[in-house]
């Protein structure tokens, strides 16, 4: 936007652009000019940007199922994504993740009450890619751990609900947008 001194960046994965294109056009533009920027908008901006964040799935630190399911491996279902195995640890500070997929371990180390960064793998367009995330997770409930994972340098952030039931695990999972289904298929596993 050369009148304005302006460039807008979209960093999204909406499936209706052209929606987003003319909230922009509606709202943004006629809010900014030139002279806007010049007399101190671009701090004003920094400074919010600076405010924004995402939530930590809202939830207690502990659950009495904790100490039940804690380090025990839930042997999975057959499922297209070739997950076979799954164990979660339960620590004061930290929950760690992980889950056997095609043979190699997938580790993801949550925040309780906070983040924790690192990096995992994301299918890209052009396959797996490696990603950095921040991830966070809280009982839900008695028996439901909620584990969101922002990845920070995109749009994504997928959110991994592991509900327990005697000796059975269900893990749902869905992403905020996609190109596709945001909904992944339950995948379910039962204690060894």
């Amino acid at each position: 936007m050369p009148k304005q001194d302006a460039v807008l960046a979209i960093t999204s994965g909406v499936g209706d652009m052209q929606a987003v294109l003319n909230l922009a056009w509606e709202h943004l533009l006629p809010g900014i000019s030139a002279t806007s920027v010049a007399r101190g908008g671009a701090e004003n901006i920094k400074k919010r940007l600076g405010s924004l964040g995402i939530s930590h799935p809202k939830g207690n630190p502990g659950s009495p199922t904790a100490a039940r399911v804690s380090a025990r491996t839930f042997r999975i279902e057959p499922n297209d994504e070739k997950i076979e195995t799954v164990t979660i640890v339960f620590k004061r500070s930290e929950t760690v993740l992980t889950m056997r997929i095609g043979g190699t371990d997938r580790i993801i180390k949550c925040g309780s009450g906070s983040w924790v960064k690192g990096s995992d793998t994301m299918d890209g367009l052009q396959g797996p890619q490696a990603v950095k995330v921040a991830v966070s997770g809280a009982w839900t409930s008695e028996d439901v751990y909620t584990i969101k994972l922002c990845m920070y340098e995109t749009p994504f952030i997928s959110t991994m609900t592991c509900r327990f039931a005697g000796d059975q695990l269900m893990i749902s999972r869905k992403t905020n947008v996609g190109f596709g289904p945001t909904d992944k298929p339950t995948i379910v596993g039962r204690m060894t």
